[in-house]
């Protein structure tokens, strides 16, 4: 996986009316990948960061992306929720965050609110 760059938009954004900022990954040799096509791995990730099972994701309820790792989803989506995660660690009160398409396979946009500092 390759980061290709990032870029914050500081206003109003077709997201939200709050900053956030995009990063742009290439996925490489994990396109298409899903998280159950690696044993352990999701177990291995929540061990790691344990406030991911506190993350609602498209459920609604925490658990939520604890689930959608179980079921199979991809490494674009599973870098939005570290991001997060990483970002609340360090003090930065963050929830919204979107994985989307970048125009060709294994490009992603990863979106998530960026507060001021």
């Amino acid at each position: 996986m390759r980061f290709i760059g990032l870029r914050r938009l500081s206003g109003p954004n077709v997201f939200t009316k709050s900053p956030v900022s995009v990063t742009r990954l290439e996925l490489d040799d994990l396109t298409g990948q899903e998280t159950t096509g690696y044993p352990g791995f999701a177990a291995r990730l929540a061990g790691l960061l344990p406030g991911l099972a506190g993350h609602h994701c498209a459920s609604g309820a925490a658990g939520g992306f604890l689930a959608a790792m179980d079921r199979g989803t991809y490494f674009g989506h599973v870098t939005e929720h570290v991001a997060l995660e990483l970002s609340s660690r360090c003090g930065r009160e963050v929830s919204l965050g979107r994985t989307m398409w970048a125009g060709a396979d294994g490009r992603y946009d990863v979106m998530m609110e960026c507060p001021r500092d």
